[in-house]
């Protein structure tokens, strides 16, 4: 009975009988073969196993990379959409948004006509002129190193937001106080722990 190539589903099989036989001689990658056994036929199939096996290995490889890349994407739009779904328009006070800004904490924060919104994931807290603002119009904001978050409001008063507390030009110390005078801030920026004010009527300065 000469052996049997059964495909497709299995890479070979091989059915013999154990009576011995003439086996023309083989070449396969290398492995030159002129036999009269069965031992020939298992060293192919062993080679061929092998080569099956390896195939499977890189598959498996190959899969594991492509599942790992869709679960991070998939993850990465459902983070992209969680604030979206969280923070619903009604909690949005304003008729006008101006600006936003997320800090060192990750918070968002929202400049509009009716004060500032900080949303922390869940919630929305909100400041007005009632909790100290200058006044409720705020166009800009900017963090410094001390976690201070500094806004620029309409009257081009200026005041910062830390620890839930709105701190004015009036409660800000002498020195500050005194730089700013009666000119109205214009624009507010911050970089390597110093603070530049532009000035409407007055040069622009600097704190530290």
């Amino acid at each position: 009975m000469y052996p049997e190539y059964l495909y497709p589903g299995t890479c070979l099989q091989v059915y013999t009988s154990a009576v011995s036989m003439s086996i023309p001689k083989l070449s396969l990658s290398g492995l030159n073969i002129s036999t009269h056994s069965e031992a020939a036929l298992l060293q192919i199939l062993n080679k061929v196993s092998y080569l099956c096996d390896s195939m499977k290995k890189k598959y498996r490889i190959l899969f594991s990379f492509l599942l790992f890349f869709i679960a991070s994407y998939v993850a990465a739009i459902a983070s992209e959409y969680s604030v979206i779904h969280v923070l619903d328009k009604k909690d949005l006070r304003g008729e006008q948004f101006y600006t936003t800004f997320q800090d060192s904490k990750g918070f968002l924060w929202f400049g509009t006509d009716m004060g500032v919104i900080r949303f922390d994931g869940r919630n929305c807290t909100y400041f007005t002129s009632l909790n100290g603002l200058p006044d409720n119009t705020v166009f800009g904001f900017f963090e410094d190193s001390y976690g201070r978050l500094w806004c620029r409001t309409f009257s081009g008063q200026i005041c910062f937001i830390y620890k839930d507390k709105v701190y004015s030009s009036a409660s800000l110390n002498t020195t500050l106080r005194n730089k700013i005078g009666s000119t109205l801030i214009s624009s507010l920026y911050v970089e390597n722990n110093k603070i530049y004010f532009g000035r409407i009527g007055g040069p622009p300065f600097s704190i530290s």
